[in-house]
């Protein structure tokens, strides 16, 4: 099931809800690629404006809120908290990936805390795509998911960017029981 954070609905900057959320168009040269709202801005209706909720079927199962009482830095971190069953609650972001950075590898990090993480636990989440939406390369930091309760530290995780890739999947996933914070969020484009 797929659903949009709040009443908004951000393209390229601009919001279907008649404002605008600060971002700029990704970097054509190795280094940072901006993203949408990477700290987390609270908006009036405590929306995440550029972050897209996605929870495993039939959803109502998980809260994906900015939390200003529990952050890295301001003015918020993202929350994603699970009250129902469903298997897993995935607040992400999609960009077009850019002919100069085939065959380079990119790296996602951020802050991330956890509390009462169960079942594969949280953690970040990079994928490269096809236009048709199928998925060539990924990392889902399984090998070292957040489990329990873990105070904030920065992860990272790097995927390389095959020829075929059309766009990166990236963002935060909680799989089962507890609750996820996350700040900071970071790509880069590594040779």
């Amino acid at each position: 099931m797929k659903q949009f954070v709040g009443s908004c609905f951000v393209v390229l900057g601009l919001s279907a809800c008649g404002g605008s959320v600060p971002t700029t168009t990704p970097s054509l040269s190795n280094g940072a690629v901006p993203l949408v709202n990477p700290s987390f801005d609270l908006t009036p209706d405590g929306s995440l404006a550029g972050w897209e909720a996605n929870e495993h079927s039939r959803g109502k199962s998980f809260s994906f809120t900015a939390d200003a009482s529990n952050m890295v830095s301001a003015p918020a971190s993202a929350r994603i908290n699970r009250y129902g069953d469903e298997a897993w609650g995935l607040l992400r972001q999609t960009l077009p990936v850019k002919t100069v950075w085939i065959g380079k590898t990119a790296r996602l990090s951020g802050s991330l805390k956890s509390e009462g993480a169960d079942s594969f636990g949280a953690g970040l989440l990079l994928q490269t795509r096809t236009s048709g939406e199928d998925v060539l390369t990924y990392n889902h930091m399984s090998d070292r998911r957040l489990m329990g309760t873990q105070a904030w530290a920065k992860y990272s995780v790097e995927i390389k960017i095959p020829p075929q890739a059309f766009q990166f999947n990236l963002g935060i996933i909680l799989e089962g029981g507890g609750t996820l914070w996350a700040d900071d969020i970071q790509l880069e484009i590594i040779d």
